[in-house]
């Protein structure tokens, strides 16, 4: 049983980590490209 909770619970760790690293990405990217907005052509 030992075993097994450890096992579980270091894959609990490891998606719970990796879910962590993937929405700080998605945010971070989010963050520097804001969402499609109608944005003025550059006048030249």
């Amino acid at each position: 049983l030992s075993a097994v909770s450890g096992t579980a619970t270091l894959a609990a760790r490891r998606i719970s980590r990796g879910f962590l690293l993937h929405r700080r990405a998605y945010l971070t990217t989010s963050l520097a490209l804001p969402p499609a907005q109608p944005q003025a052509p550059p006048c030249t």
